[in-house]
């Protein structure tokens, strides 16, 4: 519908895709690690799965696990790795998750209440996050979330995402682990592969992906297709 609406050629969306999943191509720790790179055509050339989404243009199927600790802001400076601090976090429904099919009038918003709250309470705005962990389950909730964060109108993603914006040196830098395209999906786990990779970007530990002088990181966890939506933001302690 989204497309339909405002008129988005395929490639744009596909264009997501491919940035991503070249994020994990040279990622060691990526399901896909060594399987592209790809280009907008490779993710269109892809068998279609459900019109007008890709293979390459969904999520992985992967299982594994991942843990997080938490602690007081007070014990963690004296622990060994550098803290990073849970400073705002929301989430948001618009119905039963998975009852009925989706529509983008309804859902087209999912999240925006929630952002605002998460930032609020940081004191700090979509505009300063220096890293962003977004749930790709679609490469087009990529495009949307960037809408609900505000960072661009409704019907400007696909512009907003163009060129070297999601790249490590972009000024929208997403999902360098490979995300849930390319790195791997895990059930109830989604959202704690974001943190995990934002508290990596922020201790300053990612290597050849990190982002230079990361002080704010922001995860989400589902989206518009789910009709539920969670998110965190974290700083540099």
């Amino acid at each position: 519908r989204y497309m339909h609406e405002f008129q988005v050629p395929p490639e744009k969306i596909a264009h997501v895709a491919a940035a991503i999943r070249n994020h994990g191509h040279v990622n060691p720790e990526a399901v896909m690690y060594g399987a592209g790179p790809f280009t907008a055509a490779d993710i269109l050339a892809s068998p279609m799965i459900a019109s007008p989404l890709h293979r390459l243009e969904c999520s992985l199927v992967a299982e594994g696990a991942c843990a997080l600790v938490v602690t007081t802001a007070e014990r963690a400076k004296d622990l060994r790795q550098h803290p990073v601090h849970l400073v705002g976090g929301g989430m948001e429904f618009w119905g039963a998750a998975y009852a009925d099919p989706p529509r983008y009038a309804e859902v087209k918003d999912l999240g925006k209440a929630a952002v605002a709250r998460t930032f609020v309470k940081a004191g700090v705005a979509p505009k300063d996050v220096d890293v962003f962990n977004l749930y790709d389950a679609v490469a087009f909730e990529v495009v949307r979330q960037f809408e609900m964060l505000g960072l661009c109108g409704e019907g400007e993603g696909p512009d907003f995402v163009a060129g070297d914006t999601l790249c490590r040196t972009g000024k929208a830098p997403t999902n360098l682990d490979g995300g849930l395209l390319s790195h791997t999906w895990i059930m109830t786990g989604q959202l704690t592969l974001k943190l995990i990779e934002g508290v990596r970007q922020l201790r300053q530990s990612c290597g050849d992906r990190q982002v230079a002088g990361a002080e704010l990181a922001f995860a989400s966890n589902a989206g518009s297709g789910a009709r539920h939506i969670e998110m965190a933001l974290l700083a540099r302690g």
